[in-house]
């Protein structure tokens, strides 16, 4: 494992930082080997986090082409850490060369079907859905984006697991209030986390980001799941005139939404469909708010589905949207801890 690299602005910070776990306010940039190869995170300890009593942990997965970095910069979770007291965590994936069926002719070989950008593996990456290049694919490249493809496919919960490791040996974090989020593919990447790391987190979040594997709940923890989309993603609502989803109770019963922001949630969670509905308004925007309260087992594991109105496939930071997504989510997480 490597030393954390730090730019030259925190360089007094790092002169600074002892030997023993401890929680010093700032960002770091920390890599980790995994299996041969460096991965990459940025670490926000928040301005009032305790310093020597371990805090909670909430980690953000950027969505397809983003990195870490970039949404240390816009999510505000980093601007959440420092007024809530937690560590904020950003963690990059790698750049993958793959395919897609954008337009759904069946196909995956039109203008704009060929990508090389950042990708978490949420399940449909290297699969039928979204198969990886072939050599000759390779060719179509700038020889920037084939330097950055060329490498083998990388299971990111192997990352994530290194990462977890690395943040518990260097800092002081309460175990039992470790969080995850996340948006489009990264929230795919929490959806997936939800049937493979049940045990791990304490509560998670995804914003328009929908699940690719099956529902597995069966010997898996049930863990608070808070589901949110805007109502004018075109990734969601493109077929629906003006391509937006009206903020109304009967939204829920949209085909696509049941497909793929409830029922395999609630198969998870072993909960049944049927939702409270409780409006909002949040920052002047209407929010529809369905949750799912009743248990098929005896759990307790709340899952909530936010519809928010105005935004479109974007994470809700106060600036691309009047909503700051994470000040709402923050409190979902807080009420829940590992047993």
């Amino acid at each position: 494992m490597l030393a954390p690299h730090r730019t030259p602005a925190e360089a007094p910070l790092a002169a600074a930082l002892p030997s023993a776990a401890v929680n010093v306010p700032g960002t770091t940039h920390r890599r980790v080997n995994v299996d041969g190869m460096q991965r990459e995170f940025w670490v926000h300890v928040g301005r009032t986090a305790q310093p020597n009593t371990p805090v909670p942990l909430v980690i953000f997965l950027h969505g397809t082409s983003g990195s870490g970095k970039q949404y240390l910069n816009i999510s505000r979770w980093r601007e959440k850490a420092d007024t809530a007291g937690f560590i904020a965590v950003f963690p990059s994936a790698l750049v993958y060369c793959f395919r897609d069926d954008e337009n759904n002719d069946g196909d995956m070989d039109d203008p704009g079907e060929l990508h090389a950008t950042s990708k978490w593996t949420q399940g449909s990456l290297g699969d039928t859905l979204q198969p990886l290049c072939r050599p000759r694919d390779y060719l179509k490249l700038s020889p920037t984006q084939r330097q950055r493809t060329m490498h083998r496919f990388q299971d990111d919960t192997l990352f994530l697991d290194a990462m977890v490791a690395d943040l518990k040996a260097n800092f002081l974090i309460d175990t039992k209030r470790m969080y995850i989020a996340g948006f489009s593919n990264g929230g795919e990447m929490v959806s997936r986390l939800l049937v493979v790391r049940s045990h791990l987190f304490a509560a998670m979040a995804s914003h328009a980001g929908h699940m690719h594997i099956p529902p597995a709940p069966l010997g898996a923890r049930r863990v608070p799941f808070l589901r949110s989309v805007g109502n004018k993603d075109d990734r969601y609502f493109s077929t629906l005139p003006g391509g937006t989803m009206p903020v109304v109770q009967a939204a829920i019963n949209f085909p696509f939404i049941q497909r793929t922001s409830v029922v395999p949630y609630l198969q998870q969670g072993l909960l049944a469909n049927a939702p409270v509905w409780a409006p909002m308004t949040w920052n002047g925007r209407r929010i529809g708010r369905w949750t799912y309260p009743t248990a098929l087992a005896g759990n307790k594991n709340p899952f909530a589905f936010l519809l928010v109105e105005g935004n479109t496939h974007a994470y809700p930071n106060g600036q691309l949207h009047e909503v700051t997504m994470a000040d709402r989510t923050w409190p979902f997480f807080a009420a829940h801890r590992l047993p």
